[in-house]
Formats: structure tokens, sequence, C-alpha cells
């Protein structure tokens, strides 16, 4: 299974991927020895970083850390929409109403696209992502504004979580939603593999 990390630049990607991984005595103990990376140019993804991620109560899975620029949108799209993914997408919640539509129009306008290309037998999961909140006063009412206008917009296509999560990517501790959030939709999609599988069987043996 696969958890594909998208979003434009800055979104906050990599540190949420990163501390997605740390249980409770690891970010304790991170939060006072590791500096923070979440304005460092260096330490953004350039193309695609794939590797195994380990959450704590969800399990290992796959992942899938998208770049943000423009020049990687292209290898982006080839890795997006498999049966067995689940898709973050992460946007700014700081930035103008113009920019954050733009970016989510595309992110999620790739992953209807890929689902377009063939017959539509499933619907990828989505959970839309709104970073930066400690930034932002009113964090909570534009992240729900912006999740509704998506929803509205692709949900023939797209399988969106019930709730937008409100983040600070920065803080490991604010991610004990996301976690459950994740947890349920791997067992989700375990489930529906597992009665693909038995169907297809079922098929082959008659």
């Amino acid at each position: 299974m696969t958890l594909n990390a998208c979003g434009a630049v800055n979104a906050g990607k990599t540190t949420l991927l990163e501390n997605l991984q740390r249980g409770f005595f690891q970010r304790k103990r991170t939060t006072k020895e590791q500096p923070n990376t979440c304005e460092d140019m260096a330490a953004r993804t350039a193309g695609i970083e794939v590797g195994i991620i380990d959450i704590p109560g969800v399990g290992k899975l796959r992942k899938m850390d998208m770049a943000g620029h423009s020049w990687a949108f292209t290898i982006n799209d080839f890795f997006l929409g498999k049966q067995t993914s689940i898709s973050l997408v992460l946007f700014d919640v700081t930035k103008s109403d113009e920019q954050i539509n733009a970016e989510l129009m595309y992110h999620l306008g790739l992953l209807k696209a890929k689902e377009s290309r063939k017959v539509l037998t499933h619907r990828p999961e989505v959970v839309l992502v709104a970073t930066h909140c400690d930034k932002c006063s009113h964090a909570e009412v534009r992240a729900k504004k912006f999740y509704l206008s998506m929803r509205n917009e692709y949900q023939a296509y797209l399988n969106f979580h019930a709730n937008v999560m409100v983040l600070n990517c920065c803080d490991p501790d604010a991610f004990g939603t996301l976690k459950e959030v994740l947890k349920e939709l791997h067992k989700k999609i375990l489930k529906v593999s597992m009665c693909t599988v038995e169907t297809i069987t079922s098929f082959m043996l008659k």
C-alpha cells in the first residue's frame, strides 16, 4: 500500500511524513535535540522520494513524497492514482484564495485524470491537509471552505475523507487525528483488496 504526499513547494509534505513516523518518546526526544528544518530550502524534495514509512498505530506503507516544483509534475503523474494508495493533498492555508484554488485544482485534477483514462472501478482515497495553521488565525474556516469546494468538484472521481486535516506540520504532537484517519483507510483498502482477490479467484475456478 502506498502513501502519496502531494502539494506545492513548501506545503510541508516531507516534514509531515517525517513527523508521522514518530511515536511519543521519539517526539519528546527529537523536539529537544533536532533543529527546526521547516524553512530549510536545502531540505526540500527534488523529484520523488520513494521509501518505506512506518507509522505508529498504522503500520508500514510505501511512501511517495512528490516534489512541489512544476517541472516534477509530469513525473508525479506517473505514480498517482494507484488502487492501493492513499493520497494526502497538502495546501498552505496562509496563501491567497486564488493560489490555493489553483494548486488544489491541479493536484486533484491529476488524480481525476488518472481515473478518467480507464473504466472507473474505484475512486482513490484522498485526504486534504491544510498546513501552516499556526500562521493563520482563521485556518479552520478557510480549510473547510476549500475542502467543501474541492469535494463538490471532484467527489464523482475521488473518495474524500469526511474532514479536512488542519495541521502545523512542524508540531510532532499534532498528528493524532491524521494517524487515526490513515489507520481507518488502511483497513478499508486492505478489505477491498482482499474482496477483489477472492472475486478473481472464484471467477478463475469456475
